[in-house]
């Protein structure tokens, strides 16, 4: 981990610390920001031209103003404040003003940010153009569209639950074991291992677990998958035990975590104490993760 100390000078004498965060935080609450309002526009235009007879298109079209700007501005920032709230950030002064910091942390994060983009889209062009054309994708066979679609989702929760649990056990090294070998070595991980490492894994399980072709679909009004209910089953035992690990696995880093600042809590540094604000943003990924887990679990427990 390189952090660069700049001089703190400014137009006071002086540069606060937070002063430096703003403007890369900034930046990436301006992409979220941006990124939500053309999804959330999108939706709207897809719901009025498909479905405008629809009980969510007539609140949207009545809904008040107020609950416009709260559906706008409340999610991107939640999310925001959540997981681009690093203030571990400061200039470092090398003829012109470059930012400096834990770049380990913002590697992994930029590639968990990349995946849910990536599922974001494939879910939004499933969405609209099934209900836009579901006789071609029905008729359609040249092109397997109903097997890229169901094992794509599958491969988005292994993406997200893979990620999450990768931070999560960085926040644990960082914390708890500070000096370690293996904490050391991923402070100064290259970026090409740590887009390997967050990559590989889960595309290789994907490959082996989540690529079945036997998957079709069925034209009953809207566009429905049709399959053999051991892929169902196999499927759904497959995810239930994935985001399981991943989830005991964050389990286990958060119950070490807790122990640590229990043992330490008259000698934290400012250092451990910006740290644990970190874990604690990622302690909600954590909750929708478990979260994914009590409900795949009820499917899988429940299903006809």
């Amino acid at each position: 981990m390189k952090i660069y100390h700049s001089p703190r000078v400014g137009v006071s004498g002086r540069i606060d610390f937070t002063f430096f965060s703003v403007f890369l935080n900034g930046a990436y609450w301006s992409i979220v920001f941006r990124a939500h309002g053309i999804v959330l526009l999108t939706i709207h235009r897809y719901l009025v031209i498909v479905k405008p007879l629809s009980g969510l298109t007539h609140f949207i079209q009545n809904e008040k103003m107020l609950f416009i700007l709260v559906r706008f501005w409340i999610p991107p920032f939640i999310f925001n404040v959540i997981l681009f709230s690093d203030n571990r950030i400061q200039f470092h002064f090398a003829n012109i003003l470059t930012f400096a910091m834990d770049t380990s942390i913002v590697n992994v994060s930029n590639n968990e940010i990349i995946s849910d983009l990536l599922s974001l889209t494939f879910y939004t062009v499933l969405k609209l153009s099934t209900s836009l054309f579901p006789e071609y994708f029905f008729f359609q066979e040249a092109i397997p569209f109903a097997q890229i679609f169901l094992n794509g989702v599958y491969w988005s929760i292994v993406f997200r639950a893979h990620g999450i649990a990768l931070l999560t056990i960085h926040r644990y090294l960082v914390i708890v074991k500070p000096s370690s070998v293996l904490t050391h070595f991923i402070q100064r991980e290259k970026q090409l291992l740590i887009c390997i490492r967050f990559w590989i894994p889960p595309i290789i399980f994907n490959c082996f677990f989540f690529l079945e072709w036997k998957i079709r679909y069925k034209l009953d009004g809207f566009l429905i998958f049709v399959m053999d209910t051991s892929i169902v089953d196999r499927y759904s035992k497959l995810i239930i035990v994935f985001l399981g690990i991943s989830c005991l696995l964050c389990l286990f880093s958060y119950l070490s975590i807790i122990v640590f600042v229990r043992s330490k809590v008259q000698t934290m540094s400012q250092s451990i104490k910006r740290e644990l604000r970190l874990a604690l943003q990622m302690s909600l990924p954590f909750a929708g993760l478990l979260a994914l887990l009590l409900y795949m679990t009820f499917y899988a427990t429940h299903r006809n």
